[in-house]
């Protein structure tokens, strides 16, 4: 019987070595996933300002190019028609020249010569800068 009580005592102090190296083992591998856990808290502390001042960048992005696209179509809807009232023109002042033969022109061309333009393209010339410069003095408010 005593050396059955020996033969416990040898196998409990063994499990107790055991449990307690591996005891200490886990709270060594706890500590480190504590620090690492800090550094990971940290990491995403930093990530997400960093998000916020990224999402805040892209808004103020989105704010200018909405307000680039409003320039644009405003200029585009000025422009368009000073194109219209443009073709409407050319076909006055551009010379007609025969299809078959030498070029000739057949319809006298009005200020060539270097003389004064037509009002209506002075009127197209002011309406276009006007709307190029709209802050000019030259300019009436409209």
């Amino acid at each position: 019987m005593a050396a059955f009580k020996n033969y416990l005592l040898g196998v409990l102090l063994i499990l107790s070595l055991t449990f307690g190296g591996l005891t200490y083992h886990m709270v060594g591998k706890l500590s480190t996933i504590e620090e690492q856990m800090e550094l990971v808290e940290k990491n995403n502390t930093h990530v997400k300002e960093q998000f916020e001042i990224l999402q805040k960048s892209c808004n103020i992005t989105q704010e200018v190019t909405h307000e680039v696209g409003k320039i644009t179509d405003s200029m585009q809807e000025r422009m368009t028609g000073d194109l219209e009232r443009l073709s409407q023109l050319i076909p006055k002042t551009t010379p007609k020249v025969k299809e078959n033969g030498p070029e000739e022109i057949t319809e006298p061309q009005s200020h060539a010569d270097g003389g004064t333009i037509s009002d209506e393209l002075g009127k197209l010339l002011d309406s276009a800068y006007c709307n190029a410069v709209r802050n000019d003095s030259a300019c009436a408010p409209k």
